[in-house]
Formats: C-alpha cells, structure tokens, sequence
C-alpha cells in the first residue's frame, strides 16, 4: 500500500469503502484534521532514509528534517499527489476488489 493512496482514502468519503477500511478512515476523520497531512516524498522524507541503510552519521535530516521545513508553511513544495481529494475511480475499483484471506482450517 502507497502512502499517497491512504491520504487519498482519508480525504474520501467513508461510505465508499468496505467496513474495515470504512470504519478506520472515518475514526481518523473524526480524530483528526486530515487537511494536516501531507505527503513527502521519499529523498526528502527522514524515516526513508534510515530504511536505506545510511550510516546515521550521514543522516542530517533524521536530526533537522528536510531544509524545506525552516521555510514557513506557504513555501513548502507541493509534492505530486498531495492535493488529491479523493480516490479516483479507477484506484477505488482496485481497493474495493481487495477481499480479506483467512486461513484455511482455522476457527
């Protein structure tokens, strides 16, 4: 699962979805202001980096975050994806073909 299709989901109307992925989304839209997330792309995004195997003495933005942080908000990149919101119809035909696997001989 992409990061950029969950902001998408949380910005989506509930109803669309199955429950289990209903039920989550809308407890996070009533908990918190989806219009807070953001997405950051992985060359900029410090929990990425560390998932690359970089020595952490090499790591300055684990410390600082991305340079883009010092700037006020207004002049932060928009990052391709970020201001979807919602789903478009094709991705919601793939989530809601998604079918939960149990396994077999268990109760």
């Amino acid at each position: 699962m992409d990061s950029q299709t969950v902001l998408a989901w949380i910005k989506t109307s509930p109803k669309r979805f199955k429950p289990f992925v209903s039920v989550r989304v809308a407890e996070i839209q009533e908990t918190l202001d989806t219009q807070a997330f953001k997405y950051i792309r992985s060359d900029v995004n410090p929990a990425d980096v560390l998932t690359r195997g970089v020595p952490l003495e090499e790591v300055k933005t684990w410390i600082k975050g991305p340079p883009f942080l010092e700037r006020p908000e207004e002049e932060w990149p928009t990052f391709f994806g970020e201001n979807s919101k919602s789903v478009d119809e094709e991705s919601l035909k793939e989530i809601m073909s998604i079918k939960e696997k149990r396994p077999s001989g268990k109760n």
